[in-house]
C-alpha cells in the first residue's frame, strides 16, 4: 500500500514537471528564433540549447512516468512569449525561482521512490547551474547596460 500511494505521488510530480517542461521547452525555442530574428545569435543558440536539454529531460520523466505504469498526460499551459531579452530573463528568473521552491518542496514527498528521487535531484542540481546562469545575464545587463549586453550577443 504505501509503495502505490509513493508511485501515485512520483507520478503526479512527474506529469506537473513534463507539462511544465514541455512549456518551457517550447518558450526557448521560440525566443531562440526571436533573438536570432533580432541578430543576436549566442543568446539564441544558449536558449536552443536549453530547449534541447529540456527536451531530454523530458523523455527522461516520460521514459520513468511509462515505467510506473503511466502514460504521460500532458497539462495545456500557456506559453508567455516576449520580444525583448530583458523581459525574457526577467519572466524566466522569476519562473525558474518559483519552479524551484516547488521541487524543493515536493522532493521529500517521493522519498520511497529511489528512482524517480535520483532523477528530481540530479534535475534540481542542473535547475541550480541555469538559475545561478539566469542570475548572471540579469546582473550583467544591470552592470553594463542592456545594449553593451546585447552588443555581445550578436
Amino acid at each position: 500500500m504505501a509503495t502505490t500511494l509513493i508511485n501515485d505521488k512520483s507520478i503526479k510530480i512527474l506529469q506537473d514537471i513534463v507539462s511544465g517542461l514541455i512549456c518551457s521547452s517550447k518558450q526557448h525555442f521560440l525566443h531562440s528564433i526571436i533573438n536570432r530574428k533580432k541578430g543576436f545569435v549566442k543568446l539564441a543558440d544558449r536558449m536552443l540549447e536549453e530547449y534541447n536539454e529540456e527536451t531530454t529531460t523530458i523523455a527522461k520523466f516520460t521514459a520513468r512516468l511509462l515505467e510506473l505504469g503511466n502514460v504521460p498526460k500532458v497539462e495545456s499551459l500557456n506559453i508567455e512569449v516576449l520580444y525583448e531579452v530583458q523581459e525574457q530573463f526577467k519572466m524566466e528568473l522569476e519562473e525558474q525561482i518559483k519552479g524551484m521552491d516547488w521541487l524543493n518542496k515536493v522532493l521529500p514527498q517521493i522519498k520511497g521512490d529511489k528512482v524517480t528521487e535520483q532523477l528530481l535531484t540530479s534535475y534540481l542540481q542542473d535547475e541550480n547551474k541555469h538559475l545561478s546562469w539566469l542570475k548572471q545575464q540579469v546582473s550583467l545587463i544591470e552592470t553594463i547596460g542592456l545594449q553593451n549586453y546585447l552588443s555581445r550577443q550578436l
